[in-house]
């Protein structure tokens, strides 16, 4: 029988690889000392897998760049998992035909800039045109809110309308491995809203805002363990990133090693100083 604790972690988030093709300046990749790679297929099956109501495939890179990745989330569906993956949307078009053929729940477009994204955005209007009569997988677009992008983030939901996504998601910028990124004050953050809840409004469109104000434990390592592509455990995706890991995954202590942290969250530096 399976260890009690007094929380469930309901998400798995995996990164089913940190291999990207692109340099976004606002991505931690950049400053990861880590080695680039790929899950492999055998360590995802070991995984405990049934612990979890969803395989969330996020993380440091790409995962529409590992051939193996829907049957990854062929797996997880077969288990009973939801499954649901954030992408640049760049490939998508080549995948389109997996994507719908898969049992894949939910599709997030990681966009914070419509510079460059035409190829991006006509992919996600042709996945959401060819979906099926149960609209799966949903469609959202995610958005960095950055300061330098403020004016252009009702434009962003104005795009997603124009697509027919299904939803859009806000959240802050982590930037404590760059302060040098700058997030908007409290007043800016502010009108934003009330510009994305009046375009929302008017377009149809519905919007995730990110919490008024932070709590710790925060919602995220509560509800979620991240895993990397070489099955190493961390609290969240950041802290990872930062350097900060609890041990394998395929520890059977890792649950026991997440409540810890969770009980002594309010005393780790980085949790302290998270936006999010």
């Amino acid at each position: 029988m399976g260890l009690r604790l007094p929380f469930r972690p309901r998400v798995l988030q995996l990164e089913s690889t940190n291999d990207c093709m692109f340099r976004c300046g606002i991505c931690m990749r950049l400053h990861s000392r880590g080695e680039v790679g790929y899950l492999r297929f055998e360590d995802f099956v070991r995984l405990p897998l049934r612990r979890f109501e969803e395989v969330a495939f996020h993380g440091w890179g790409e995962p529409l760049l590992h051939p193996d990745l829907f049957r990854f989330v062929s797996h997880a569906s077969g288990l009973g998992l939801r499954t649901s993956l954030i992408t640049n949307g760049f490939l998508l078009r080549d995948r389109l035909g997996e994507v719908l053929s898969s049992p894949l729940d939910e599709l997030a477009v990681g966009i914070y800039t419509l510079a460059g994204r035409s190829e991006v955005l006509d992919a996600v209007a042709e996945l959401v045109g060819r979906r099926g009569s149960g609209g799966r997988p949903r469609v959202l677009f995610d958005i960095t809110i950055l300061k330098e992008n403020l004016s252009e983030i009702p434009k962003i939901v104005e795009a997603a309308a124009e697509v027919g996504v299904d939803a859009v998601v806000l959240h802050r910028l982590f930037n404590l491995h760059k302060p040098g990124l700058e997030r908007p004050s409290r007043g800016e953050e502010v009108r934003l809203f009330r510009e994305v809840e009046a375009v929302a409004g008017e377009r149809g469109v519905k919007v995730y805002y990110p919490p008024a104000r932070r709590v710790r434990p925060c919602i995220v390592t509560l509800n979620c363990l991240f895993v990397t592509w070489d099955c190493r455990y961390s609290p969240c995706c950041f802290l990872a990133e930062m350097g900060y890991s609890l041990g394998s995954a395929f520890d059977e202590g890792m649950f026991l090693k997440h409540l810890k942290f969770i009980t002594g969250m309010r005393r780790n530096e980085i949790c302290r100083r998270c936006p999010w």
